[in-house]
């Protein structure tokens, strides 16, 4: 009998308890862009970006942290979530002059405090969401993670294929299917080679 991967089994993981919680920005990972839809109307296609905090002042009982995502469309219009916690999270609004320079990359390792509350949708399992980020009370500084953090963007100058090879296997394949993944795994120089030498298909 071949050996098969198994399937899907009932998850028990731990969900972060609801509350406020003190955080640092972990991981920030560029998506690319992807269909969206509003009222169950397509409205093309829109940037992703996930970013991970890890949670400094709770603990799973195994003693890990707990580590929350939260997936944003990149929008700095004034409704846009995106920009109303970014916003919140700096404890100032953006500037004419800094929207279209300002780096993404610059929350990457930076503290916070999330409101995290808990949700039921129709599946019947508890998740456990970002509400809000803020910016940490003044004079405190961000906590040190377990881990080290990790930055991944699709824009061909800052791309890394050895964190793209890093990523869950879930993003990774999410993230072939953007238009801008495509296009760097197609690249090759003046000899014909590719580029990144990343794989365009999963395993």
């Amino acid at each position: 009998m071949p050996l098969v991967v198994p399937k899907n089994e009932s998850s028990n993981y731990e969900r972060c308890p609801e509350g406020n919680h003190v955080a640092v920005c972990c991981a920030v990972v560029d998506l690319g862009r992807h269909e969206e839809t509003f009222e169950n109307k397509p409205v093309g296609l829109r940037r992703k970006l996930r970013v991970v905090w890890e949670i400094i002042d709770e603990a799973q009982t195994d003693g890990k942290p707990f580590r929350i995502t939260k997936t944003y469309t990149v929008s700095m219009s004034e409704k846009a979530s995106f920009r109303k916690d970014l916003e919140s999270w700096r404890g100032q609004k953006f500037t004419e002059e800094e929207l279209g320079t300002w780096e993404i990359r610059r929350i990457l390792s930076v503290g916070c405090m999330l409101n995290i509350l808990h949700s039921e949708p129709k599946d019947g399992k508890v998740y456990a969401n970002v509400q809000t980020v803020a910016r940490l009370p003044k004079g405190m500084k961000a906590p040190a993670t377990s881990e080290a953090h990790i930055y991944f963007s699709l824009e061909p100058d800052e791309f890394d294929p050895l964190v793209f090879e890093s990523l869950p296997n879930k993003w990774k394949e999410e993230i072939r299917k953007s238009p801008e993944f495509k296009d760097l795994a197609s690249a090759v120089d003046a000899d014909g080679k590719p580029v990144n030498m990343i794989a365009d298909t999963p395993f």
